[in-house]
């Protein structure tokens, strides 16, 4: 089928970008000039590497809370169960397949958790498959061995538990749009959107801007590796779409990477994410631009609206605050 050999193709075509990504962010110095700040002196990318570290230590803390991380499943397929009805029983009750390095995690999280598995069966990873996203090309996702999806759940919730402390609410996509519709009528605010967002979140992004002990537990639940037909990819991305933590992951990162903008050049107005979909004063056209770029992100240039009466966010169109 031509539209599942496209989406492969764009897939690991990404997977090409993010493996020079990967070497950018890891050899990132102080030349590596991004924007002027407010009094017209350069960024780094070092420099928002450090206030984003600084930043996402103060909202998650340096070490794990294990006694607030709570590990559940989810109804989506896994590698040895599944989509449908049911589902969620058969994964705690039946669920077995694990990547080695998430193991500890599992027993550690699933100490009250009864009946535990006998045996864990031991994978390398997770599981490639497409769905339809539109007539020309699929949608490609990946189903996760349960066990790990387990522990990336509870990592998941409780990004989305500390995101709402700073206003980032992900149960609820009306504040965007809500935000959406006022940026079309006064031209305030600006809605980005991103191109293949979830897959371009690299290893070496996690490890430069999270405390050290996060980023070893979110490389410890990812799947290393990914099966596609009857071949094994080492993956340059750190987790893709049917990772449990993929979206929250992805949504801190973006509010954290558009916050550094803000701050350096002295610029105010309302921020809000979900998932990749970014609401952000206009000003920040520039250097949100150059950053997002630096870090391995495409912005959707045909979804995302920095002047003009039109924006979009979140599935709510506006032209001059009418809902089109």
């Amino acid at each position: 089928f031509p539209s599942h050999d496209r989406a492969i193709t764009k897939w690991l075509h990404r997977e090409e970008l993010n493996k020079a990504t990967n070497q950018r962010i890891k050899f990132a110095d102080e030349e590596d000039f991004l924007f002027l700040d407010g009094r017209g002196f350069p960024v780094s990318a070092v420099d928002v590497i450090n206030w984003c570290r600084s930043t996402v230590s103060s909202l998650l803390g340096e070490e794990i809370p294990w006694d607030k991380l709570s590990g559940s499943f989810t109804g989506g397929a896994s590698t040895s169960v599944k989509r449908g009805v049911g589902s969620i029983p058969k994964k705690y009750q039946g669920g077995t397949d694990i990547t080695e390095g998430a193991i500890w995690h599992y027993l550690r999280l699933s100490q009250s958790v009864q009946p535990l598995p006998r045996e864990l069966s031991v994978v390398s990873g997770n599981v490639m498959f497409t769905v339809p996203k539109t007539s020309e090309i699929d949608r490609v996702a990946c189903k996760e061995p349960e066990l790990n999806m387990y522990c990336q759940k509870a990592v998941g919730d409780y990004f989305r538990r500390r995101l709402k402390t700073v206003g980032i609410d992900l149960n609820d996509q009306s504040i965007n749009q809500e935000l959406a519709r006022i940026g079309s009528i006064d031209g305030s605010l600006a809605t980005v959107d991103l191109s293949s967002a979830s897959d371009s979140v690299t290893k070496q992004l996690v490890i430069a801007i999270f405390p050290f002990e996060w980023s070893s537990l979110l490389l410890d639940l990812r799947s290393p590796e990914t099966r596609i037909g009857n071949e094994w990819h080492l993956n340059e991305m750190l987790s893709s779409m049917g990772n449990a933590f993929t979206f929250e992951l992805e949504s801190l990162l973006f509010w954290v990477l558009t916050r550094a903008c803000a701050y350096f050049t002295h610029t105010s107005g309302r921020i809000s994410v979900y998932g990749d979909d970014i609401i952000c004063p206009s000003g920040l056209h520039d250097s949100l631009g150059a950053t997002l770029e630096f870090f391995g992100f495409s912005q959707n240039t045909k979804k995302s609206f920095w002047s003009g009466p039109f924006r979009e966010s979140c599935g709510k169109h506006w032209f001059s605050g009418s809902e089109v």
